[in-house]
């Protein structure tokens, strides 16, 4: 994960499905202001994760697309993240 803080300028990435993506992963992708995309479906990403993202200043435009445990976390909020529900 830290070999992508040399890509200041990453707009979308998809890490879907990669068991190594967890809460701790959270921390490097919080860098990326400029992300419009980030899909963590079935990582290892949870509530933890979901609220460092929720405080991150990601931009309005951004969509984020989180694994199943985070939809309760983020039912009711005006935030640009999608719990994934398939």
């Amino acid at each position: 994960m830290f070999q992508l803080i040399a890509l200041p300028h990453l707009v979308k990435l998809v890490l879907a499905h990669n068991s190594r993506i967890d809460n701790d992963s959270v921390a490097v992708l919080v860098a990326f202001e400029k992300m419009k995309y980030l899909d963590l479906v079935g990582t290892g990403v949870d509530m933890t994760g979901a609220r460092r993202l929720a405080t991150a200043s990601l931009s309005k435009e951004s969509i984020v697309k989180l694994p199943v445990v985070c939809g309760k976390y983020l039912s009711g909020m005006s935030l640009p993240f999608l719990p994934f529900t398939h």
